[in-house]
C-alpha cells in the first residue's frame, strides 16, 4: 500500500510542477507584464506579443531582455538569472501560437 501512495505522489508531483519559465515570471516578470506597466507586453496577451515576435523572433526578445529596452532594466532586476532563465521566463509569457517565438 505504501508504495502505491509513493507511485502516486510521485505523479501528482509532475501534474503540479511548474512550467519551464514560471517561477521566473512570478518573482521578476509578474509585476509589469501581468498589467503591461510602462508598455510592457502583457502575458500571454496575442495584440501585445504578435508585433514583437514579428519584428524581432525569439532571438531578437531575448537580446532585448538580457540588455534591457525601455522601461525595463536588463535582465528584468534579475541579476542572478541566467540567460537560459531569461528565455523560459519568455517563452512562458508568450501565447503559445506565437509560432516566431517559440523556436
Amino acid at each position: 500500500m505504501r508504495i502505491v501512495f509513493t507511485l502516486f505522489g510521485i505523479l501528482l508531483s509532475d501534474v503540479f510542477a511548474a512550467k519551464p519559465g514560471q517561477d521566473t515570471y512570478s518573482q521578476y516578470c509578474y509585476v509589469c507584464h501581468s498589467a503591461g506597466l510602462a508598455g510592457a507586453p502583457k502575458f500571454q496577451s496575442k495584440p501585445d506579443w504578435q508585433p514583437r515576435c514579428e519584428q524581432k523572433n525569439l532571438k531578437g526578445l531575448l537580446n532585448s531582455a538580457m540588455q534591457g529596452i525601455n522601461a525595463m532594466p536588463a535582465k528584468g532586476t534579475c541579476d542572478s538569472c541566467s540567460q537560459d532563465d531569461i528565455l523560459e521566463a519568455i517563452k512562458y509569457m508568450v501565447p503559445s501560437d506565437e509560432a516566431k517565438c517559440h523556436k
